[in-house]
């Protein structure tokens, strides 16, 4: 999926700036049956209701999590998903899932990236419940249908992204339903 989500990227970035949650310019662009993982990028306004935790430990215990093994098989399964794909940037550890012609989904590891810091790109990102931690959710974010993130706070400067595409590019409740479920998933996983 390393590939596709690249090849969408510059697709995206022909239609709208969406920038990579690695903080860099990774930008994508979704296309039809084939999801796309968008991202913020710091200087905006804090993208959560709650004060996040302000402790390092939890940024330090991010450092030793893989996002490609997250999940066993058995979630795998329960997701409709095999292994993923090793979706690194140069400011985020990352990892994309597809179950083809249905959606997509991926998970960035950001150990130096504060929510308060993510230009949003005018989207209003909204609390969820996920389990115990802060999330933010975010449906379409740069303007694109189909597309959905869960933000989650780690620490005051460290977070994981949660970002879902339903394939056609239309359906963003299911994106968000399947973000949401991913986010629950990982949730007691993260420190």
């Amino acid at each position: 999926m390393s590939g596709s989500v690249r090849a969408l990227g510059a697709v995206l970035a022909a239609l709208a700036v969406l920038t990579g949650c690695s903080g860099g310019a990774v930008s994508g662009s979704p296309q039809a049956a084939t999801p796309a993982v968008t991202t913020p990028v710091a200087e905006s306004e804090s993208a959560t209701t709650k004060s996040p935790p302000t402790t390092a430990s939890g940024s330090s215990a991010l450092s030793r999590i893989e996002p490609c093994e997250m999940f066993s098989d058995s979630e795998l399964a329960q997701l409709g998903v095999a292994g993923g794909e090793p979706a690194d940037t140069a400011k985020s550890r990352g990892c994309d899932w597809t179950k083809s012609g249905d959606y997509g989904f991926g998970i960035s590891i950001r150990e130096n990236f504060s929510l308060k810091d993510a230009d949003f790109q005018g989207g209003v990102p909204t609390p969820v419940e996920i389990g115990r931690h802060e999330a933010t959710e975010l449906a379409n974010l740069g303007g694109g249908a189909g597309g959905c993130d869960i933000y989650v706070v780690i620490t005051e400067m460290s977070s994981v992204q949660i970002t879902a595409t339903a394939s056609g590019l239309k359906d963003t409740a299911k994106a968000c339903a399947k973000a949401l479920v991913v986010a629950r998933m990982i949730d007691p996983k993260l420190p």
